[in-house]
């Protein structure tokens, strides 16, 4: 205020609306509003004279805010001082509230304050008593300027400019305090959202910058969405805690979570399927799945790879998603299994049915007649995964390979002629031996350049896994590529924000992310499969399109027809092709025989649908063509694990035809199979909870807790003989316990687990309890800078990049730079992982480095002295006590590293251990 403005006490002083009072009713005048209850001053009024009682804290707080921003300043320039506080109980009496909270803060609870401004000599002040008499807050106004205890000298004038106008009237915020409620609430949203900077000044600008002539500070703004992201998400920024509570979560629901650990308790992956993804993948991935890793989903770069396949109505479905620090066999093969997708049981019982009504089980895992194939990009761990997963069928993305057509034709004297010739060998011909044919011919026409030649050579040696005229063969959803798992890749991702927020994920962002994305799919699924029963269908429209396809090509296509046996017919099309046609074919799905119409031709291999061949056959043979007894199961909504929600959403019952204890059609229906039940149908078993004595609850408990406390001591000491006695012992218990649930159920559930990295067996595994939770992912340094900082703290040779590429300086070797970005970008782990089936090492260069020669001696010296050791980045080891530890390993005149070696006997780099 001005000097003219002030008035005697008592009057009444009315500011300016000031655009950080608008939040706080929304209307001007409720600021001289003034209402009093027995003589004590209520609302939000800026009546500010000596002896107003004021009742609540907020109402004196509103009050003295009001007063100080109506006069022009701004809420970052008041300053507060209080002495004197309540107790908690006394001031939840007094008041009745819990707490004190003024933006966002917990303040004091207060008896005496005051308020100044922050300017340096301005007698601006304001102070207010809490008066128990009258149970209220009083202004003051009793001694001067001059009193040093407690200037309790009411003044609401300033003694310097008020400006705050940066160029035509426009206004910087640069304090948080500044801002309104409108605008806080648009920065807390951009927390929420990860929104970039550009979006969130944007929004700023519309909602209130624009109307109110305010432009924001950017530093101000990243400081207050780094405070908001800590109030949603909380300080801990890897939720490692919250991680494991959601994989025992998804364990208990039904579903499978498991996380790779390394040989200092890290994470360096994990396994996620929820329930409903594990019901698709035994209803559908066992025939066919595509996996395809992809970069930029959490901040610890870790490989996400989830696991697609495709439903009988078309749509995509994830069987689950998997994180390592590469794509690698043993990770890959891992995930596979977990996710149910191997087509060889673990159970021997399982392996030892290898037949079903005279039909050969080959994927005894889900019980099918059909073995199963898993397509993937061209990557060295491709093929050994898909060996270990029971032998599935191996199928190559052909639009990987075909991109290399325009390079390969690059030189040729006729391109396009080139082009289309190489093109023909992925795509266009259909016949072996026209291939083989066609791939000579085009190595004499092309192969004297090394583009051609080396692009033909690669055709040659993958062909069963490429090319049409050998991929027509595999079930694969009449599919080619792996297109469906780029594009949920894409979908994972998203574009800009989206990117930028997955770019610097935890783990629990990203599985909730996909757990949203896989809700959304399932939504989509009941919409469509209760819109097809309200229709009455008994198979998706893509199905009957596709055979309405077959019907026509019936007519043009098939030369001529011919019966062999009582339901076998040979079928000859107008390309001179033979199909072999069995209308009364055995298969089994799921331990379930069905008799189907089955063809050998590559349209019905690759899609198990009707082709023209088996159209013909039916109508020679007086049969209907769309009727559920001609269709695959595979293409039957009835058994989608989805369909029982579908019938909900549709209102609709279960058609009449298939058995109340089973998805399946009955005997009486057109549908011929066998009366197995089939227990994918039975309603959840609720758990049925019974009292228990409470001593032997507290036996239970108590024997947790030490186990838990034992086995923790002994990890973070060393221990290896009593971590590996107390591991014993509860494995023995696990068992018995096991046994006794088996006995009372008639199965044993499994219990999660915590998988060492390094592919050792299900013994080595530890119970995923109450233990000590691991660290966190090692996150990648990303800049060169911090690299070589990282890399000064370990002087060894046998260190290595956290990531990225280095280059050596000119006339150096390179050599250490070059060694150390092999496999990935430095995405490989530091622990010796072991082979699967029997994989010879060697076979294949392994990016994994040998350990540092004194990281073992160093952490056995900081575990004698109780200190858990960790790794904190890739290169650098951070064991406490690391300088004190060399110091009490060197002798006097020798270099610390050297003493360690000589003395405890390591040996030196390229030295034989044996010698020592």
């Amino acid at each position: 205020h001005d000097n003219d403005s002030l008035t005697e006490p008592g009057s009444l002083l009315k500011p300016a609306c000031h655009p950080s009072l608008l939040d706080q009713g929304g209307k001007e005048d409720r600021a001289s509003s003034n209402q009093t209850v027995s003589g004590i001053e209520t609302g939000n009024s800026a009546c500010i004279y000596a002896g107003r009682l004021i009742a609540n804290p907020h109402e004196l707080f509103d009050t003295v805010e009001s007063v100080f921003l109506g006069g022009g300043m701004r809420r970052s320039e008041l300053q507060r001082k209080v002495k004197d506080s309540f107790d908690k109980d006394e001031w939840k009496k007094q008041f009745n509230l819990e707490g004190f909270e003024r933006n966002s803060k917990n303040l004091a609870f207060f008896k005496r304050g005051k308020w100044t401004c922050i300017h340096p000599g301005c007698p601006w002040n304001l102070a207010a008593s809490y008066m128990s008499s009258k149970n209220a807050f009083e202004i003051l106004d009793g001694k001067g300027p001059g009193e040093a205890k407690y200037n309790t000298n009411l003044c609401l004038e300033h003694n310097h400019e008020i400006q705050y106008e940066i160029v035509d009237g426009v206004e910087e915020i640069t304090s948080p305090k500044d801002l309104t409620g409108d605008e806080m609430e648009i920065l807390r949203n951009a927390a929420l959202t990860n929104s970039s900077m550009p979006s969130v000044k944007h929004g700023l600008a519309v909602k209130c910058g624009n109307e109110r002539g305010r432009i924001y500070n950017a530093d101000m703004l990243h400081r207050v969405i780094a405070r908001e992201k800590i109030l949603i998400y909380g300080t801990d920024h890897h939720r490692i805690p919250q991680l494991m509570e959601r994989g025992r979560q998804t364990r208990r629901n039904g579903g499978e979570f498991d996380v790779d650990v390394d040989d200092v308790y890290r994470v360096v992956g994990t396994r996620f399927q929820s329930n409903r993804m594990k019901q698709y993948s035994k209803q559908y991935g066992s025939y066919f799945a595509i996996v395809d890793g992809t970069y930029g989903t959490n901040k610890y770069n870790l490989t996400a790879a989830p696991w697609v396949g495709v439903d009988c109505l078309g749509t995509t479905i994830l069987f689950g998603i998997s994180t390592s620090l590469s794509e690698n066999t043993i990770d890959m093969t891992a995930a596979g299994r977990t996710f149910s997708l191997s087509s060889s049981s673990e159970s021997k019982d399982a392996d030892s049915v290898r037949e079903i009504d005279g039909v050969e089980i080959q994927n005894t895992f889900a019980m099918n007649s059909y073995i199963g194939s898993l397509y993937t990009d061209k990557g060295p761990w491709a093929e050994q995964t898909a060996a270990a997963l029971g032998g599935k069928i191996h199928g190559l993305c052909a639009r990987h390979e075909a991109n290399n057509i325009p390079a390969a034709s690059t030189g040729q004297e006729n391109y396009d002629a080139c082009f289309r010739d190489l093109s023909a060998l992925v795509w266009g011909i259909t016949s072996i031996k026209k291939l083989e044919d066609a791939i000579i011919v085009c190595r004499q026409k092309y192969g004297h350049l090394k583009p051609a030649a080396k692009f033909i050579d690669s055709i040659e040696a993958d062909r069963e896994k490429i090319c049409r005229a050998y991929t027509q063969y595999i079930f694969s959803f009449n599919h080619t590529t792996t297109q469906r798992g780029e594009g949920f890749n894409d979908v994972i991702k998203g574009h800009k924000d989206l990117t930028a927020m997955l770019a610097n994920a935890d783990l629990v962002t990203l599985h909730d992310h996909l757990i949203r994305l896989a809700l959304e799919n399932d939504a989509k699924i009941i919409k469509l499969l209760s819109k097809l029963r309200t229709q009455e269908k008994r198979w998706s429209d893509a199905y009957e399109d596709e055979v309405n396809v077959s019907i026509r090509l019936c007519t043009t296509k098939v030369k001529s027809i011919e019966q062999k046996r009582d339901s076998t017919y040979e079928v000859a099309d107008t390309d001179g092709e033979l199909s072999c046609v069995n209308l009364d074919t055995k298969i089994v799905h799921r331990g379930d025989v069905y008799v189907i119409p089955t063809c050998n031709c590559g349209y019905f291999c690759s899609s198990f649908r009707i082709c023209k061949c088996i159209v013909k056959a039916l109508v020679v043979s007086g049969r209907k063509i769309l009727v559920c007894s001609n269709i695959h199961p595979y293409h039957l909504l009835h058994l989608h694990p989805l369909w029982r929600e579908g019938l909900k959403h549709a209102r609709r019952a279960e058609y009449d035809d298939i058995k109340p204890s089973s998805s399946t059609i009955s005997s009486t229906g057109d549908f011929r199979k066998t009366s197995k039940p089939d227990s994918r149908v039975i309603p959840n078993e609720f758990w049925t909870v019974r009292r228990v004595a409470k001593e032997n609850k507290r036996r239970v408990q108590n024997l947790r807790t030490l186990a838990d406390q034992l086995i923790q001591l002994a990890v973070n000491n060393g221990d290896e003989e009593t971590y590996k006695r107390a591991h014993a012992r509860l494995s023995q218990a696990k068992a018995e316990v096991a046994e006794m649930i088996e006995e009372k159920t008639g199965s044993a559930p499994s219990a999660p687990t915590i998988h060492s990295s390094d592919g050792g067996s299900s013994d080595d595994d530890i119970v995923l309890s109450n233990l000590a939770d691991p660290h966190p992912p090692a996150i990648p340094v990303k800049n060169r800078k911090q690299r070589a900082h990282d890399n000064a703290k370990n002087n060894s040779a046998l260190c290595r990049p956290a990531s990225g590429k280095t280059k050596s300086k000119k006339g150096s070797s390179g050599k250490s730079a070059k060694d150390g970005q092999k496999g990935g970008g430095g995405r490989t782990s530091m622990v010796q992982r072991r082979p699967v089936n029997g994989q010879e090492r060697g076979g294949r260069k392994s990016s994994t480095k040998r350990a540092n020669p004194l990281l073992g001696r160093l952490q056995a010296l900081g575990r004698s002295r109780g200190v858990q050791s960790r790794s904190d980045g890739v290169g650098d080891f951070n064991i406490p006590g690391y300088e004190s530890s060399l110091c009490d390993l060197k002798p006097e005149g020798v270099p610390a590293e050297t003493a360690a070696i000589e003395s405890h006997n390591i040996p030196r780099d390229g030295q034989d251990p044996s010698a020592i």
